[in-house]
């Protein structure tokens, strides 16, 4: 199979660089718990401020993580609308920034929700650990402890890890705004097709008009495909 676009490649490091982000926030968690133990044994902590830890870190990683959710949509944005090539077309440019302005600022809000969702979550599933551990008189956890019995997980439709639900809701909404804007661009720029890249529909034809129809099908929360236009080498 040829390689994927250029585009793809980098929309894939980016939701890659989320996860691993996340992954060590959940990290940062149970380093949080470890500490929150050892304080309440020896007074540093009580019942009232022992959650102080768990917030700072949930904090600070939000600050960071909307940072760097908001530079991947803006560069995003920026691609699709190059790619698409809509400064070529005539009338189609000043409408396209529009949408991708809208469309960046929408799917800003709804990435930053899931993981709010998610550390929200996770934070809860911590104090839970720790207020189990202390009305058991225990003041330590071990490694295995923290690696085996605090299970960070969302529950909507399905029960997952909530390290795969940030990643799959971040996947989703990078993919759905590249290709929202690279759709918008050429249906105005009279295309009536573009290209599958990347997945397992890659190097499919794809009528734009039925887009919203095998959306769900072909760009998932796990999807590993892109649209490209036809005459851009992938």
């Amino acid at each position: 199979m040829s390689s994927v676009s250029r585009d793809n490649q980098e929309l894939t490091a980016s939701v890659a660089r989320i996860r691993a982000g996340y992954a060590g926030f959940q990290t940062q968690l149970r380093g949080s718990i470890g500490e929150i133990l050892n304080g309440l044994g020896n007074g540093v902590y009580n019942l009232s401020n022992m959650i102080k830890p768990l917030d700072t870190a949930a904090e600070h990683y939000l600050r960071s993580v909307r940072e760097q959710t908001l530079e991947d949509l803006g560069s995003l944005s920026e691609r699709s609308l190059k790619t698409s090539k809509a400064e070529m077309h005539s009338g189609v440019a000043s409408k396209a920034i529009t949408v991708a302005d809208a469309l960046y600022k929408g799917f800003a809000v709804e990435v930053q929700d899931s993981i709010e969702r998610a550390v929200a979550k996770d934070v809860k599933t911590s104090l839970d650990f720790v207020r189990t551990q202390i009305a058991q008189g225990r003041f330590v956890a071990t490694t295995e402890q923290l690696s085996q019995d605090v299970e960070y997980t969302v529950t909507g439709k399905m029960k997952i890890s909530s390290l795969d639900f940030v990643t799959r809701e971040v996947n989703w909404a990078y993919r759905q705004h590249y290709n929202t804007i690279m759709v918008h661009v050429l249906s105005h720029s009279e295309v009536d097709h573009a290209v599958v890249d990347g997945g397992s529909s890659h190097g499919l034809s794809l009528k734009l008009d039925i887009y919203d129809q095998v959306q769900a099908k072909i760009f998932h929360h796990n999807s590993k495909s892109l649209l490209q236009p036809l005459d851009v080498g992938i």
